[in-house]
């Protein structure tokens, strides 16, 4: 298991609102969550265009990461971009296949496929929702779901987390993507490949975000 670098951001923030415990946060607890960051932060986030951060999961067993990323499209279009759950696979790491089970407007209800190396296949069910903020900002929030009949070998014990996405200005946007995950059983061995994929998949997650909404932003310019 990697090392754990518990952050609090303090000092700067953007939008409105209360600061959050960035060492527990699932997604029941969340009810107006803001894009946090230090002094220190600030500096890197601006020199690199992305901040990454492993959180402390308390007493859970998986681990915890963000990151935070400036994305030079409308809110709206990053909004659409996620929530466009058919296309995962043609920009989310290791995406195979999704299936939408049920969609009532806001919450829908998906079968995730994924296709890891080493010829690994898992899936899982969650539940996603969009939400929009008191304080500007929109939110994606999602969890695991039982998925009946599944083996354990064949599915993650455990994921939440959520995206946060504010519009800075009509062409430019700030973006978090926060994701907490157990992967339960793991074959003997690979636990360091799991850990490897966690840690590498959600900053990959924000840059082919960010790459998918550049390019359809850019082509729809005049």
């Amino acid at each position: 298991m990697n090392s754990i670098l518990c952050v609090t951001p303090i000092l700067f923030f953007i939008s409105f609102g209360q600061a959050q415990d960035s060492t527990f946060s699932p997604v029941a607890e969340i009810s107006e969550a803001v894009i946090l960051f230090d002094s220190i932060e600030q500096v890197e986030l601006e020199k690199n265009n992305l901040l990454v951060r492993e959180l402390d999961p308390g007493t859970r067993a998986g681990q915890t990461f963000e990151v935070i990323g400036y994305i030079n499209a409308p809110q709206t279009r990053i909004v659409e971009t996620l929530g466009d759950f058919k296309a995962y696979p043609a920009f989310m790491p290791y995406m195979e296949l999704v299936e939408i089970l049920s969609f009532d407007g806001q919450t829908s209800v998906l079968n995730f496929y994924l296709s890891l190396p080493m010829d690994i296949k898992k899936k899982y069910r969650i539940q996603i929702s969009t939400i929009n903020q008191h304080n500007g900002l929109i939110r994606l929030e999602w969890q695991t779901m039982k998925w009946p009949g599944l083996k354990p070998s064949e599915t993650i014990r455990e994921t939440s987390g959520y995206w946060l996405v504010q519009g800075l200005s009509p062409e430019r946007s700030l973006v978090l993507h926060h994701v907490y995950s157990d992967p339960g059983a793991i074959p003997f061995g690979l636990g360091w490949l799991f850990d490897m994929l966690t840690e590498n998949s959600v900053p990959q997650a924000l840059l082919q975000t960010r790459e998918r909404c550049e390019a359809l932003t850019n082509k729809l310019k005049p």
